[in-house]
């Protein structure tokens, strides 16, 4: 065998070695790249769990303020509320990649409902100042009508009936309060109670009164009444329109924490998926 042959052999020989080992650090170059990408997007999705765990968190926690809000009807109770809302809508910002559009729909819906909320409870509390403001009023007219009476020479009956308006209207008070606080179907009927026998006395007093300058005293009287029962028809109507708002962001609520959940354990099987082949 010459020279010139085993030296082309082994030619050969150096450059297939080489080849392979060209090969051999371009996979593993490629399969480097690759696998740095892998961890990398393991980690994004790492990062993506988290930020849905803290939303789910975070609405949680709302819910709980809610649950304190209508209890109290506290402005820190709705404050703390809006505040976790902003925070669940901070958490989905880096989450845009997904699609979210039903879920931040509910959420935009569960804040609305709240803010009517809010704004009726702030209607009733207003109706509330001026149902007490006409018990005020009805107090200080009754004792004027009193006077009155005695000053005309009236039936001595008359300041008898007058008091027994104020006892039903102190009574009124003192019951719708304690409504107000209950929100009991209970203690509402238990007002309209004492707002039949205030009627039923106030027209007792009426059929006693036989002096113009009394019926017009009177008539006074009778404005203010209707005016107190009808303030307090309209916070029967504030608090009882709470109540389909109230069911309906349960509802919201219940379908919010489901897609929170589902988008998150699918993303976590996708991590878990991942995981093992780093």
């Amino acid at each position: 065998m010459s020279f010139k042959s085993i030296g082309s052999k082994i030619t050969l020989i150096i450059i297939t070695t080489f080849l392979l080992f060209s090969l051999s650090i371009s996979y593993n170059i490629y399969a480097l790249i690759n696998s740095n990408n892998a961890l990398e997007e393991y980690k994004l999705m790492a990062d993506h769990v988290n930020s849905f765990s803290q939303a789910e968190f975070n609405f949680f926690q709302a819910t709980i303020s809610l649950k304190d809000y209508t209890n109290s009807f506290e402005e820190q109770k709705a404050s703390e509320f809006l505040s976790y809302i902003e925070s669940v809508k901070n958490n989905l910002v880096d989450l845009s990649t997904y699609n979210l559009e039903e879920l931040q729909s509910n959420l935009t819906s569960y804040e609305s409902l709240f803010n009517k909320l809010v704004t009726l409870n702030q209607g009733k509390n207003n109706l509330i100042d001026e149902f007490l403001n006409h018990g005020s009023e009805l107090e200080n007219n009754i004792n004027g009508f009193i006077e009155l009476s005695q000053k005309v020479g009236g039936s001595s009956s008359l300041p008898i009936y007058s008091q027994r308006i104020l006892q039903y209207k102190n009574t009124i008070i003192d019951l719708s309060t304690q409504y107000f606080s209950s929100l009991s179907e209970g203690d509402k009927n238990n007002v309209i109670k004492e707002f039949e026998n205030l009627n039923l006395q106030l027209s007792t007093l009426g059929y006693s009164i036989i002096n113009q300058e009394l019926n017009d005293a009177f008539s006074e009287l009778t404005d203010i009444v209707a005016s107190f029962k009808n303030t307090f028809n309209q916070i029967v109507t504030a608090i009882e329109s709470q109540e389909p708002i109230i069911g309906q962001m349960e509802q919201a609520r219940v379908e919010i924490l489901n897609l929170l959940e589902e988008q998150r354990m699918e993303l976590k099987v996708q991590q878990d998926t991942l995981g093992p082949s780093l």
